[in-house]
C-alpha cells in the first residue's frame, strides 16, 4: 500500500507537467476568441475516445459551438477529423424560426424527438431546462414553431402565421437535424 501511494506521488506531478494531449494542436488559439481554445481542447479529446457514435456527436456537438464562435480572422477547427464532414449538409431551405446552426447549438444532442404529419419536436434535458423546436399543423389553421433555447444559447421566440413554404423549410431543416443527430 505504502509503494503504491509513493508511486502515485510521483505521478501527480508528471502529469500535471505533460498538460493536454491536444494542447500543441490548439495551441495557436491561446489568447484569441474567448472559448475557442477549450473547444478545440475538448472537441480533439473527443475525437481520441474512439470510433463510438457517442463520441462522435460530442464532437459534432463541439464543433458546432466552435463554428458558432469562431470569428472571420479565426482558423478552421486544427484537428478536424475528416468522417465528420460526411454528415449530410442541410438543405437550401428557408425558415423564419431557425437555421440548421441554431438548432445544432440550441439542441446538439436531443434525447427525443419526434414526428408525426406536420408536428416536430424535440427535447433535450439540459441543466437550465429543455429545449423545444415545433412546426404545428397547418390544419389546425395556425402554423407555427418556436425554438426555445433556455440555456440562452440562442434567441428564439414564437412564430404564428408560416406560409406553405416556411413550414416545408422549417420541416427540412429539422429532418436534417434530426437525421444529423441520429435522434430519428
Amino acid at each position: 500500500m505504502r509503494r503504491l501511494l509513493i508511486i502515485s506521488m510521483l505521478l501527480i506531478p508528471w502529469t500535471a507537467m505533460a498538460g493536454p494531449p491536444t494542447d500543441g494542436v490548439c495551441g495557436e488559439l491561446k489568447g484569441g476568441t474567448p472559448g475557442l481554445f477549450g473547444l478545440c481542447v475538448a472537441f480533439c479529446e473527443a475525437q481520441n475516445l474512439g470510433q463510438a457514435p457517442e463520441s462522435k456527436q460530442s464532437a459534432f456537438s463541439l464543433l458546432a459551438a466552435y463554428e458558432a464562435r469562431r470569428g472571420p480572422e479565426d482558423p478552421d477547427m486544427p484537428c478536424l477529423d475528416s468522417t465528420l464532414s460526411t454528415k449530410p449538409q442541410p438543405p437550401a431551405a428557408s425558415c423564419s424560426c431557425w437555421t440548421a446552426e441554431e438548432l445544432a447549438i440550441a439542441l446538439p444532442q436531443p434525447d427525443v424527438c419526434a414526428v408525426s404529419g406536420d408536428i416536430l419536436t424535440a427535447s433535450q434535458s439540459t441543466v437550465s431546462g429543455t429545449n423545444i423546436a415545433m412546426v404545428e399543423n397547418p390544419l389546425f389553421g395556425f402554423p407555427s414553431c418556436t425554438l426555445q433555447d433556455l440555456t440562452g444559447q440562442v434567441e428564439g421566440d414564437f412564430r404564428f402565421g408560416l406560409t406553405d413554404a416556411d413550414v416545408e423549410g422549417c420541416k427540412a431543416l429539422w429532418m436534417h437535424h434530426a437525421e444529423v443527430t441520429g435522434c430519428l
